[in-house]
């Protein structure tokens, strides 16, 4: 069950990253677009993975 929220906790954790790097760091320190789209890329993967297998083992039909 751990393994199974972690997906959705550290895909929501990089949604919260990248609104508050962008919104509220001090624009010097801001993180720029590669990191950004290395994050956002994250956030992606973590919660396509999560849909995924909620098809893929049956939990969603």
């Amino acid at each position: 069950m751990l393994a199974f929220l972690s997906t959705f906790a550290m895909g929501a954790y990089c949604i919260v990253l990248l609104l508050v790097n962008n919104r509220m760091l001090p624009k010097p320190i801001r993180p720029g677009i590669v990191q950004n789209l290395v994050i956002g890329f994250g956030a992606v993967f973590y919660l396509g993975m999560l849909i995924y297998s909620l098809f893929r083992f049956g939990v969603v039909i």
